[in-house]
């Protein structure tokens, strides 16, 4: 399967650029630093899980107005 348009290949591929930047920036995976992290109460681990959860709240929000152009089929 390929992309409808370029604009929404050109998403992906941002998109898996910022992943990759905060995957390395973050200095590991998402459930190591954030989630297992926060286990030996690091402020570190707090911060990321905070950016996690915002980034997921926003992402969430944008699919809304991004994939208008997606028909989800209902299950019946």
């Amino acid at each position: 399967m390929w992309f409808s348009s370029f604009k929404e290949m050109l998403r992906y591929v941002i998109g898996g650029i910022m992943v990759g930047i905060g995957g390395i920036l973050g200095m590991g995976c998402t459930l190591g630093q954030g989630i297992a992290g926060t286990s030996t109460l690091s402020l570190g681990s707090f911060l990321h899980l905070f950016a996690l959860m915002l980034g997921v709240y926003i992402g969430i929000r944008m699919q809304k107005r991004f994939m208008t152009d997606h028909e989800v089929p209902r299950a019946d």
